[in-house]
């Protein structure tokens, strides 16, 4: 069989394929029926043209993208190809493409960028000379506005009673905040007016360790709350302590324990001990209620009547039955935890961490006890990506679970991060939402409202998802004592 072929540009002209004639000798050939030659198949993509889609990390339309097309050749500069370009919205975001005959043999790349997102990059697209390049998607990064909705108190924290805002619930248009500055569990209307200073929903501005009914009950450091809902309506809180210098010497001193506020018909707030020492004692100890010991519990996740907490100076997870109080420590096996803090739930019967002292994300099959790391290479630094080991995290503090994705609280880097995982299967994807890791304080009262970057937060510690919003606490500003911050990507 003998095969002639012509190219001409891009395209390969084929003289005799299946339809190839027999020969009788070397220098003759019978060609078959034209008709014998079959149809190449129509590619997909046309020869030399580049398509694909672009969508937002975050729900909503949004404006028309730059989409630029360049070519790298490996020893010239990129040289942008001013080719046409077609932009067609397609309900979720951008359908692109470069119509026009590209050069084959060469490689090329396309930059996106759109308002208020991060740039993005389709690397290392080589085309081929008869195929075109179809299917190349991706997905922007939007940043977040960043507001505050609460702001009060003085700023002295050496005087008992100033607020230190840390964990946050949020049910029926209110958020609860657990204040480990100022004793007590606080509530504010979320579409209140920002001048409007929350007010004490249980415990007052005294520490100490009482049950009872509304003010009658005291609190020493409240770190995290979680709401049950229905009827009657319940919070649990890890009433944990505080670091403090005796001596010389940090250390933990509070009531580490677990709380259950259940909250009657007639509003009456009734304040009981679930787990924990009642006197403040600190421990490792499974048991019944009272008998149980915990040591600096500062992260809770409720799944239905499982109360899972990060007993964190114990590196631990424990959970409590909440209808029979007892508690028991899970047996983890994979990686060891440091100072565990925020938890959160997938609905999936997977617990995620916040590893303080590890400065990393871990994710806990609750079925099996297996402790694998989400995000984060250990280093107290910032860094976002798609490597889940080398993100960087700085002492995250809070977690809170929505829609496929784990927003944190990056305490040590000022800052909220997200940790996409839709497409779990296929990696993650952190990104930071809002504040700025290299700068802390560069506005007077070290906090400031804005886009991205531009917006600055103090020590963001508790974070809760509320129609589709992020609320976040920010603690030990300069200004104002009492900051709670809003998030929201539809803007």
């Amino acid at each position: 069989m003998k095969q002639f072929l012509f190219a001409a540009g891009a395209i390969a002209i084929i003289i005799c394929t299946l339809g190839c004639p027999s020969t009788t000798d070397n220098n003759s050939i019978n060609f078959g029926p034209i008709g014998n030659i079959p149809a190449a198949p129509a590619p997909s993509t046309p020869a030399g043209i580049i398509s694909g889609t672009i969508t937002s990390d975050s729900p909503g339309a949004f404006a028309e993208p730059d989409v630029r097309l360049w070519l790298q050749d490996g020893t010239n500069p990129p040289t942008r190809m001013n080719k046409p370009l077609t932009l067609t919205e397609n309900g979720t975001g951008w359908n692109f493409e470069f119509s026009e005959v590209l050069p084959a043999d060469d490689f090329y790349y396309i930059e996106v960028s759109a308002a208020n997102h991060d740039p993005a990059v389709i690397p290392s697209l080589y085309l081929l000379p008869s195929e075109g390049i179809s299917g190349k998607n991706v997905t922007l990064v939007k940043h977040w506005k960043v507001e505050t909705v609460a702001k009060s108190g003085g700023v002295n924290y050496s005087t008992p009673g100033t607020s230190i805002p840390a964990g946050i619930a949020i049910t029926g248009g209110k958020m609860y905040v657990a204040d480990m500055g100022a004793f007590q569990i606080k509530r504010k209307i979320l579409d209140s007016p920002l001048g409007e200073v929350p007010f004490s929903f249980v415990g007052t501005e005294t520490a100490g360790s009482g049950e009872g009914i509304n003010t009658a009950s005291l609190f020493n450091s409240p770190q995290a709350i979680v709401v049950k809902e229905g009827s009657p309506l319940i919070f649990y809180v890890a009433d944990s302590g505080k670091r403090i210098t005796l001596q010389g010497t940090d250390v933990l001193t509070g009531n580490n324990r677990i709380i259950k506020i259940t909250i009657s018909a007639d509003g009456d707030k009734q304040v009981q001990l679930l787990a924990g020492s009642p006197n403040g004692a600190s421990g490792d100890e499974d048991g019944t209620g009272a008998a149980a010991r915990f040591y600096f519990p500062s992260g809770l996740a409720l799944d239905g009547d499982t109360l899972y907490v990060a007993d964190t100076e114990n590196n631990k997870i424990k959970k409590i039955n909440v209808a029979t109080q007892l508690v028991t420590t899970l047996t983890l096996t994979g990686r060891q935890l440091s100072q565990p803090s925020g938890l959160a739930l997938d609905g999936n019967g997977n617990l995620y961490v916040a590893e303080a002292g590890g400065n990393c994300i871990s994710k806990i099959n609750t079925s099996t006890g297996r402790v694998e790391l989400l995000a984060g290479d250990g280093t107290a630094d910032h860094a976002d990506g798609k490597n889940p080991s080398m993100v960087q995290f700085n002492e995250p503090a809070g977690l809170a679970y929505h829609d496929g994705s784990l927003f944190v609280a990056d305490m040590g880097n000022h800052c909220v991060r997200r940790i996409r995982m839709t497409n779990i299967g296929t990696g993650i994807v952190v990104s930071t939402l809002a504040g700025d890791a290299t700068v802390q304080g560069a506005v007077p009262g070290w906090f400031a409202d804005g886009i991205g970057t531009a917006a600055q937060f103090t020590r963001p510690i508790g974070i809760a998802v509320y129609d589709d919003d992020v609320y976040v606490t920010d603690a030990f500003s300069t200004e104002a004592s009492f900051l709670i911050r809003k998030l929201t990507a539809d803007y």
